[in-house]
C-alpha cells in the first residue's frame, strides 16, 4: 500500500505565504531565531527611520521661523526705505522754500 500526501488548500497558501515572508525578509532557513533576527532588524531600523523623519521635521520648523523672521525684516526695511525716501521729500521741499 502506497501512502500519497496531499496537503490541503489551506496548508498550501499557508506554505506560500511563509515562502514570500521568507523571500521578503531575505531569510535563508525558516525558524525562529532567522525571523526574529529579521524582524528586531525591521523595528531597529524603523526606529531609526522615525528619529530621522523627526529631525528633518525639527530643521523643516526651525528653516519656517528663520523664513518669518527674514520675511518680518524685510518688510520693516522696506518700510525704513519709504520712510527715509518721504524724509529726503520733505528735506528737499523745504531746501525749495
Amino acid at each position: 500500500m502506497k501512502f500519497e500526501y496531499e496537503p490541503d488548500e489551506e496548508i498550501s497558501t499557508a506554505l506560500e505565504v511563509l515562502a514570500k515572508v521568507l523571500e521578503h525578509l531575505d531569510i535563508q532557513d525558516a525558524s525562529v531565531y532567522s525571523y526574529t533576527t529579521a524582524l528586531i532588524n525591521m523595528k531597529t531600523e524603523k526606529l531609526s527611520l522615525e528619529r530621522s523623519l523627526l529631525r528633518i521635521k525639527q530643521v523643516e520648523e526651525r528653516l519656517k521661523d528663520y523664513l518669518a523672521s527674514l520675511e518680518h525684516e524685510s518688510r520693516l526695511m522696506s518700510q525704513s526705505v519709504v520712510f527715509v525716501h518721504l524724509y529726503n521729500s520733505v528735506l528737499n521741499s523745504r531746501k525749495l522754500e
